[in-house]
């Protein structure tokens, strides 16, 4: 689709509409936005604000959480694993290693 028929008719009007109402020049100094990247954006999406930066926030502590506790789950895994795995002498392979599949 070529992009001067995106910026066609009603999409226009919500384009000049987006760009005065929200701080374009400020994300644009950032470097995470350019004028380009408006003309992708479908016109549903323009009709609404873009997300408060509280959201975001609160996002990344969720994630933040997962992550944190994601890692402690598997770090107790690989403690308990190698914890209570009974020592044999040398010249045995223990067949009950999961990683024996890989041998």
């Amino acid at each position: 689709m070529d992009s001067k028929m995106v910026v066609e008719g009603n999409e226009s009007y919500l384009l000049e509409v987006f760009r005065h109402r929200w701080p374009i020049e400020q994300w644009e100094r950032t470097g995470f936005f350019s004028q380009d990247f408006l003309l992708k954006i479908n016109q549903h999406w323009l009709k609404f604000p873009p997300p408060d930066p509280q959201s975001h926030y609160a996002l990344a502590i969720v994630y933040a959480m997962v992550m944190t506790f994601g890692v402690m789950g598997n770090s107790l895994v690989i403690c308990m694993f190698l914890r209570y795995v009974p020592t044999y002498r040398s010249t045995s392979v223990p067949m009950y290693l999961p990683t024996y599949g890989f041998l």
